[in-house]
Formats: structure tokens, C-alpha cells, sequence
């Protein structure tokens, strides 16, 4: 339990900001977080790397606030990710249809 919440604290200290935090979730979390892109992303998976940065950059500009009190932050992260991924798949399936 108690590395649970030692990590939510780091995932909270990175939604506000704190880019040594970023980087602890980019070193650790990275591959998780590219499989989770990938998943969403199907036949566009080689944007996996963007989504990563998206993520990231995301954290770093402080754009949501991770609340443990709303529930764990490997969930709140996978979310965040899937949306992310899911834009771009749906923005990738849009021009691909406008080309055709």
C-alpha cells in the first residue's frame, strides 16, 4: 500500500509540473505507457512514440491534476494515454478518408 501511495504522490508532484518527476514516470512507466498507445493506435501504432511525448508534455504543462482521492494513478495515467491515443488514431482515420 505504501508504494502505492509513494507513487501517486510522484504522479501528482508530475501533474503539476515537476519534471523530475516527468522523468521518473518517462524511465519507469515508458514502456507500459507505448504497449497502452499502441493498443488504441492499431494500424497507426508507429505513433507510439508521439503519444509518449504527449503524455509527457502533458504532465509537464500541468494541463490536469491527478487527485489520488479520485483513485489510482496507473488508471488515471492509462486514461489520460488512451485519450491522447485515440485522438490521434481518430485525427489518422479522418485523413485517410479525406484522401480517398
Amino acid at each position: 500500500m505504501q508504494i502505492q501511495d509513494d507513487f501517486d504522490e510522484l504522479v501528482k508532484r508530475a501533474a503539476r509540473g515537476d519534471r523530475r518527476a516527468v522523468g521518473s514516470i518517462a524511465i519507469a512507466f515508458g514502456p507500459m505507457i507505448l504497449g497502452e498507445a499502441r493498443v488504441v493506435l492499431g494500424e497507426y501504432a508507429n505513433e507510439d512514440v508521439d503519444v509518449l511525448q504527449d503524455f509527457l508534455l502533458f504532465l509537464i504543462d500541468a494541463r490536469s491534476f491527478f487527485h489520488p482521492g479520485h483513485g489510482r494513478a496507473i488508471p488515471w495515467m492509462c486514461r489520460i494515454v488512451h485519450a491522447i491515443a485515440e485522438t490521434r488514431r481518430t485525427r489518422n482515420e479522418w485523413r485517410a478518408d479525406r484522401g480517398r
